[in-house]
């Protein structure tokens, strides 16, 4: 009899424990519903997004619980393992804290943060490694809810993600490049995107995106939905157009080019460092008077400024030494000014292509008419004034500006301007004073980009040059400032 006692009471027992482990997970509430306390909680991220449908691969829904901070749980019972099964997705939803509809489908492999970093990286550790490296933080840092870490990197990495994934064509070219060309900054992983985007159906939002989130400088990073709104409510609504929403700062409208003169006058230094002027010069580019500066990195002779420049630069986003936008091997024809009209035309003649800025993916000239562009090349190194340049100087190979530039490694000294060029900043302060103008694109009527944020120099065989790296056999239609060498 006791035997049986003692068995019916560790039966009892063993109910009241199993009860009670549970009810940690379940409970009933007044009306009958379980209430599952078992939780996996996810919170959806690029400014706060609420009302998003999340969900795990196995279709289980997430429930909003804090719409202000993007708050969602999927909700187990005791008998589930507490976590989604991954990828686990979120689709549509409002950034909470501007009221903005949301207009991208993210995921993330692993964690609880959804956002476009997590959507574009995908779990790669290779691509993390880069990221972490270049904004010297750590992996949770990379993955965290950078609002509430008040996180300046990451909020502006995602606000780049962000625009990258405004066309699924060129997610995959811009995670290649970030595999292939790891970068050693932010700014230069927004530069190199900026160019990933050049072929894309939707460059021109995407690189608006690009120089706006670039430009943020807040000191609470929830302040970055704000400051991105205007542009992202444009896109979304569909109504984006580039010249009345050009982030970039544009010219002044009293900074007009000087119309040619062929009895101008230039002035130049000659080798000695005596000021020398030069009337009637053959094709002088405009009445402004051009000195010439010595480097003091390879000794060679350099105009003071860039070509079309009212005056040398006095800082990087001085509108006034920004100069004229040259399409590959073009000449002086008046297609170069800041204000000149723009058509899709093709020209049919390297040497006469009117004087409008021509916008075609594949190229300003007609194919058969200089497809291995030596005839163009051969334009820009004339120094005798038939060219582009003052006579006596020419458009520079890439090796020469380079050298002065981006790969000059012998030591900065702020007193000569020997100074290695790496972003804006240092390329104003370079001996030649070089300007962050933008350029002028080819996907669009008049649309100019990334003035005040992006330096873009042609030299004389297709390659461009950057604060950052060098590009060769660039789209011909995309339009740089130019920079004379001696000959």
């Amino acid at each position: 009899m006791f035997l049986k006692y003692l068995n019916i009471n560790k039966l009892l027992f063993l109910i009241a424990v199993s009860t009670i482990f549970i009810s940690c997970n379940v409970s009933t509430s007044s009306n009958g519903t379980k209430t599952y306390e078992n939780n996996f909680e996810v919170t959806v991220v690029d400014g706060y997004i609420k009302d998003a449908i999340v969900k795990d691969s196995n279709g289980k829904i997430a429930k909003q619980i804090d719409s202000e901070k993007g708050l969602y749980v999927f909700e187990f019972s005791s008998d589930e393992k507490a976590e989604p099964r991954y990828p686990i997705y979120s689709s549509g939803g409002t950034i909470a804290i501007v009221d903005l509809k949301y207009n991208v489908d993210m995921e993330a492999y692993t964690g609880n943060v959804i956002s476009p970093i997590s959507t574009i990286l995908k779990n790669d550790a290779v691509l993390e490694k880069s990221l972490t490296d270049a904004l010297n933080i750590s992996n949770e840092e990379l993955k965290s809810d950078y609002i509430k870490n008040n996180n300046k990197s990451v909020a502006k990495l995602s606000q780049l993600f962000y625009a990258v994934l405004q066309d699924d064509d060129i997610v995959d070219i811009v995670r290649n490049d970030m595999r292939d060309n790891p970068v050693d900054s932010l700014d230069i992983l927004f530069d190199n995107t900026f160019d990933n985007v050049a072929n894309s159906s939707k460059k021109t939002e995407i690189q608006a995106l690009l120089i706006k989130a670039k430009d943020f400088d807040g000191d609470n990073v929830i302040e970055i939905d704000t400051h991105m709104d205007e542009i992202k409510k444009a896109i979304i609504d569909n109504v984006y157009n580039s010249d009345d929403n050009n982030t970039g700062d544009d010219m002044d409208d009293n900074n007009t080019v000087v119309s040619d003169d062929d009895n101008s006058t230039v002035v130049v230094d000659d080798d000695n460092g005596t000021t020398t002027t030069d009337d009637n010069i053959t094709n002088n580019p405009d009445n402004n008077e051009y000195l010439s500066i010595t480097s003091p990195i390879t000794g060679e002779i350099w105009l003071d400024r860039n070509l079309g420049a009212t005056q040398v630069c006095t800082s990087y986003d001085d509108t006034a030494c920004y100069g004229w936008y040259f399409q590959y091997g073009r000449l002086r024809d008046g297609h170069q000014k800041e204000d000149s009209l723009a058509n899709e035309i093709q020209a049919t003649s390297y040497t006469n292509a009117g004087d409008e800025h021509i916008y075609r993916v594949d190229g300003w000239l007609e194919d058969g008419i200089d497809d291995s562009f030596t005839l163009r090349e051969a334009q820009w190194i004339k120094s005798d004034g038939t060219g582009i340049c003052p006579i006596g100087f020419r458009v520079p190979t890439r090796d020469e500006l380079a050298a002065e530039t981006i790969s000059y490694v012998g030591g900065d000294n702020t007193t000569t301007g020997a100074i290695q060029v790496v972003d804006s900043n240092s390329a104003f302060e370079n001996f030649l004073k070089i300007p962050s103008a933008g350029l002028r694109s080819f996907s669009s009527t008049s649309e100019k980009y990334g003035q005040a944020y992006y330096v873009r120099y042609w030299t004389s065989g297709r390659t461009r040059v950057t604060s950052t790296k060098v590009v060769d056999n660039d789209n011909s239609s995309y339009a740089y400032g130019i920079r004379c060498i001696k000959d």
